[in-house]
């Protein structure tokens, strides 16, 4: 493989090969029961409208079709009787308050990009994508709800200062947020959550409170892991700040057949590496031979990463394909994910004026890992893998390590269970944009498969942020004992069960 394709397949895979491009937020409460109707529906939504400094979007508007899909064309079919393009949290009030009253479902939505379709919905769609204010004070960053995150990335490193976030660029800061918020320097800052300061949110009543530590805590709590859409409408986040440092990337590809051994060594990688430093493999089958594809993060220069990327060549014994590094700049290294387009430009076509970023079709499942898997366990998923490939199934595993600051909370301390995981496992696989949602769909059952395939090993947990909705089990799988907690909260703060989800936490 020439050098030129690699950095192509590198820049194509950027910018789903660290989050899977999707987050929590939103629900598609098409398929359960709206709130009690308790004034007749007005499908013109004019009283909406004279009550909103933003705008009521229905079928009869010209810019319908653009403004109801979501990133994920496989639920392109879902019809909103309305989209609400809020402008102030007032706004976001006035909008809860007549779904309420008139019994229609409503979610939120930020970039939505959440992975079963939850940030649409055939009643009320809240976009929050015009509330996107961007400010920074005193080592902390407040961002409005409707945020992508390639505007936060752009805004606070032009002042020197980041938060830990995904690398999809055009995902939205609140499903990441709320769903935990997996990225490369997690392991050196926590989580996107864990960074959480406080947040403003519209309740299922209609108040708007600002949580935090010490003012509606279960609220705070929740907000940081317990899912996008459960417990209210987050309309701005506040997050502590960190300085932004050169980042050092090694990228490498490995014949598929030397798989065990790169996976022994990778595994085994985070109990000799320093926090600043975050790894990931990524197993990839998407055609053509399968592939191992190597890529590690460190927040230093090159002289800081490679005594342990010598240290790994040693322990694998193997030699790698094309290995690169180099050193960037922290603002370049996450805006990468743009493949070379503006940051205007690196927007969803369709959702702002400059935006060419196109849409896609995607399926993927996930799973959690306490400790290394063994040889049988790495040889079954390769068989797997392989299995997968005869029958033109294909996909890919995106493998990040976990660990380091992500541990200085107990699975307790926020709604974000997974705090003891070794590494994270993302079962991904991609489409044309307008593919059959049934190609997809059937995709989808595929890749469900793979969790039953390593349960023997697995924790058999799963990340919420990507929600999957063949795990039956997904209370326990996103949430373990944390679920009985959450139900509680979700009784004080909506009990009449406003917000809900196929798969969102229940009042009890």
């Amino acid at each position: 493989m020439d050098r030129r394709r690699f950095i192509e397949l590198t820049i194509a895979s950027a910018s789903l090969a660290l989050t899977g491009c999707g987050g929590g937020g939103g629900g598609d409460s098409s398929t359960s029961t709206p709130p009690i109707t308790t004034q007749p529906f007005d499908d013109s939504f004019k009283e909406l409208s004279s009550k909103l400094q933003g705008t009521v979007i229905t079928p009869a508007s010209t810019d319908y079709d653009n403004a109801r899909v979501v990133y994920n064309t496989r639920f392109d079919d879902i019809k909103p009787k309305a989209i609400v393009r809020c402008t102030s949290a007032d706004d976001v009030v006035a909008t809860v308050e007549y779904a309420r009253k008139a019994g229609i479902a409503i979610v939120p939505r930020c970039g939505g990009h959440g992975y079963a379709g939850y940030s649409t919905t055939t009643g009320i769609v809240v976009d929050l994508s015009s509330m996107n204010k961007i400010t920074l004070s005193n080592g902390t960053a407040t961002v409005g709800a409707g945020a992508r995150l390639v505007d936060v990335y752009d805004q606070l490193t032009a002042k020197g200062v980041a938060i830990p976030l995904g690398s999809c660029a055009t995902v939205g800061i609140s499903g990441l947020t709320l769903g935990g918020g997996i990225g490369i320097v997690d392991r050196a800052y926590g989580l996107t959550c864990d960074n959480l300061i406080s947040a403003d949110v519209v309740l299922a009543d209609g108040r708007k409170v600002t949580c935090d530590a010490g003012v509606e805590p279960d609220l705070f709590w929740a907000l940081r892991g317990g899912g996008g859409g459960n417990f209210g409408i987050v309309t701005s986040f506040t997050y502590k700040t960190h300085p932004t440092r050169d980042i050092t990337v090694l990228q490498a590809y490995y014949n598929f057949a030397d798989y065990e051994k790169i996976m022994d060594a990778w595994q085994n990688w985070p109990s000799k590496l320093p926090d600043t430093i975050w790894g990931q493999l990524i197993l990839s089958w998407n055609g053509g031979a399968p592939s191992v594809y190597l890529r590690a993060f460190c927040l230093g220069t090159e002289a800081d990463l490679t005594p342990y990327w010598n240290q790994f060549k040693a322990e694998t014994g193997v030699e790698p394909m094309n290995p690169f590094i180099s050193t960037s700049s922290y603002r370049d290294t996450m805006l990468s994910a743009c493949g070379g387009a503006t940051v205007e430009q690196c927007h969803v076509a369709g959702q702002t004026p400059k935006g060419i970023m196109q849409r896609n079709a995607f399926a993927a499942t996930s799973d959690f890992f306490a400790k290394p898997i063994p040889l049988e366990g790495m040889q079954t998923l390769k068989r797997f893998i392989l299995d997968g490939q005869a029958k033109a199934q294909y996909g890919m595993i995106i493998m990040d390590l976990m660990g380091g600051a992500i541990k200085n909370f107990q699975p307790s301390d926020t709604a974000f269970i997974h705090r003891d995981a070794l590494f994270s496992f993302e079962y991904y696989s991609y489409f044309n944009g307008g593919t059959a949602a049934a190609t997809v769909d059937a995709s989808q059952a595929w890749l469900h498969s793979f969790r039953e395939t390593m349960k023997p090993w697995s924790t058999n947990l799963a990340y919420v942020n990507y929600i999957d909705p063949l795990i039956t089990d997904w209370k326990t799988a996103y949430y373990g004992n944390n679920y009985a907690r959450l139900a509680k909260i979700k009784t004080k703060y909506d009990p009449n069960w406003v917000f809900r989800l196929p798969q969102g936490v229940e009042p009890g």
